[in-house]
């Protein structure tokens, strides 16, 4: 099992490794390393500087768990191709077809579930609220699952958008990005494109804000 700090270690380790270069190409969770680029050119000059750290570092590489040159890759649960980022489709299936939960810890083992799509399902907070009390609420979680909104990738030359909502008990929020030359747009005429869909409930201290 290792101790109990040896995955902070890991990380550590390999954002060290790899320092410059992540978000510029590069994604790495523990031993999971993503390469990214615009064509097979850049992708070439990449993996020519993965291999030279690789080799600095003395980090060795599993040949049987290297795919090279894929245009549709599934990396840490999540399907990620040039159309942007989507859910495992087997996780979403096996999720929406899940039984009712009986106790409260299948409830808990659902929600954690789903919790970690959150960034990808609209009103995720108001969807869930309820979850406890009525199984009609349960089959719109599932109904979500099954249509969630593939998020975009970040991209340096586009315009990040920031839009909040709020009422007296809950938050939303949806960040989206467009080409510049949008901008002046009616909102109307803009094509946003979704990097994460955020939302939450006011509790604690947060509840005797003024809103």
């Amino acid at each position: 099992m290792g101790a109990t700090d040896s995955v902070g270690y890991c990380q550590t380790v390999v954002e060290e490794v790899f320092g410059d270069l992540l978000g510029q190409g590069i994604l790495c969770w523990l031993d999971d390393i993503l390469g990214y680029a615009a064509d097979a050119e850049a992708l070439m000059v990449l993996l020519d500087q993965v291999l030279e750290r690789c080799e600095c570092y003395g980090l060795k590489l599993h040949a049987n768990k290297c795919v090279f040159f894929a245009t549709k890759v599934k990396w840490c649960g999540k399907m990620i191709s040039a159309k942007g980022v989507r859910h495992c489709p087997e996780r979403v299936l096996g999720l929406a077809e899940m039984q009712s939960p009986r106790t409260a810890g299948d409830l808990q083992q659902f929600l954690c579930a789903v919790n970690w799509m959150r960034q990808s399902i609209p009103e995720y907070n108001k969807l869930t609220l309820r979850l406890k009390e009525d199984d009609n609420d349960l089959a719109a979680v599932k109904a979500v699952l099954l249509n969630m909104v593939p998020l975009a990738h970040p991209s340096p030359d586009a315009e990040a958008c920031l839009y909040t909502d709020a009422s007296q008990d809950s938050w939303g929020a949806v960040v989206t990005q467009l080409s510049p030359e949008e901008v002046q747009l009616s909102l109307d005429q803009q094509h946003h494109r979704p990097l994460a869909f955020l939302s939450g409930r006011f509790s604690g201290a947060s509840s005797r804000w003024e809103h």
